[in-house]
């Protein structure tokens, strides 16, 4: 389903209780206060929806990305007894993969409250194999069958008599769940408790992953709105390419993936390398008389891997847009900076570190990226500009499979979905 039209012009810690009476609606929010960035559609819509956020353990800075009421799913022993006190219109959820998630969905469908789960990046259907890797070599989070007597009660309490048909399966997905990577268990596991009434999605390509997961084969139950998250800066890449103005020094931009232990890229890539990489690359950009700028990702601002020399900035948070725009050359692994980057520049650099993704081959096959090893890469690799003309037809796919929508309106979209 959508909602408005296309455009073809693709470049122009609270007290529960204190909850106030309102007659604007109301939405519970199951969604990821760690990231402020995966909060700013909500956040452009505190004026038009009171929205309530549960999410993870009651934290001294749980509250320090957004300005909602937030609860935690440890104050309730039902999720009956939540949807009571919180009186929500709908239920908006992160994903719905854990004991949790199955419960408040279920309750709210059998209380006839309209549950969605919404994306919140670029997907592709390949990060079920990818986590099939990370399972194999024990990277996945395993999760115990019954973590206390509160969890299990809060788990089964959602059944009711009219669920009975599903008790098989209820018990089926918490034996799978506790020795099974998330996805891989919700994809073995497709039951009504755990599929949401909607899915408000990027767009029909952004979509396949969770069709995959959850065995649909029509988009009936799907809404497409474009990038929420991206809003912000396709509307200010559209200012900037109006503009013909150069500020401040040369450089390239790197967009990162965080140097952690437990993550799979960094794992297969190692530290040694990851190192040799950057120093190689920070090389070439100073030979070109320019910086390199490395933006890294939220969850690696604290790595002890994290490398700089007297030519690297390392960034932290700042506005992307004019980063992306000044940049002389842009290059990123797998991030899903990757599409406006693309959609701005025409084109981007793709670091291959052995695991091609899906995302990434499309991007290359598409004619919209160019393809660079970590491993073996020489300034002649990347000499020129990286700005290459693409085809109309190439840019056209570009746009219809990664941001369907070029007008920034994705939030305006997704409140008139919540609205209606």
């Amino acid at each position: 389903m959508d909602i408005g039209e296309k455009k073809e012009e693709h470049r122009s810690s609270v007290n529960p209780l204190a909850f106030e009476s309102s007659t604007r609606m109301k939405v519970l929010l199951n969604w990821d206060t760690t990231r402020r960035d995966l909060l700013e559609p909500f956040i452009a819509l505190k004026d038009d929806i009171d929205f309530v956020i549960i999410w993870g353990d009651r934290q001294a800075d749980d509250k320090k990305n957004h300005p909602f009421a937030q609860v935690y799913f440890t104050d309730y022993k039902t999720p009956y007894q939540l949807l009571k006190e919180v009186k929500p219109d709908k239920v908006l959820l992160f994903s719905i993969n854990s004991f949790t998630h199955v419960a408040l969905n279920l309750a709210a469908k059998n209380l006839r409250i309209p549950t969605y789960v919404m994306h919140h990046g670029v997907h592709h259907a390949d990060l079920i194999e990818m986590n099939k890797v990370r399972e194999k070599i024990g990277l996945h989070q395993k999760r115990r069958l019954v973590s206390s007597r509160q969890s299990l009660w809060f788990y089964f309490s959602a059944l009711q008599l009219k669920n009975i048909g599903q008790l098989y399966s209820y018990f089926r997905f918490a034996w799978i769940r506790q020795k099974r990577d998330r996805l891989l268990a919700a994809e073995k596991c497709v039951f009504d408790a755990r599929l949401p009434d909607h899915y408000i999605n990027l767009s029909p390509h952004n979509a396949v992953l969770a069709k995959r997961i959850d065995h649909i084969e029509s988009d009936e139950k799907f809404f497409y709105i474009g990038h929420p998250f991206f809003d912000a800066i396709l509307s200010r890449l559209n200012e900037l390419n109006e503009k013909d103005e150069k500020t401040g020094e040369d450089y390239f931009l790197l967009i990162d993936f965080p140097n952690i232990e437990n993550h799979l890229s960094f794992k297969l890539m190692t530290a040694e390398k990851k190192l040799e990489f950057y120093k190689k690359l920070s090389a070439i950009a100073k030979a070109e008389g320019c910086r390199l700028k490395v933006k890294l990702h939220p969850f690696g601002f604290n790595s002890p891997y994290n490398y700089q020399d007297d030519n690297i900035d390392l960034v932290y948070e700042a506005e992307m847009a004019p980063l992306i725009h000044y940049a002389k050359k842009c290059f990123s692994f797998f991030s899903t900076l990757l599409i406006p980057i693309i959609y701005h520049k025409g084109s981007c650099f793709i670091i291959h570190i052995g695991d091609d993704r899906q995302l990434q081959k499309d991007l290359v096959e598409l004619g919209v990226a160019q393809k660079l090893d970590a491993f073996n890469f020489r300034a002649d690799d990347i000499a020129g500009n990286n700005e290459n003309a693409i085809s109309e037809k190439a840019y056209q796919a570009f746009i219809e499979r990664y941001l369907y929508y070029t007008d920034g309106k994705a939030t305006e979209r997704l409140k008139n979905i919540l609205l209606a």
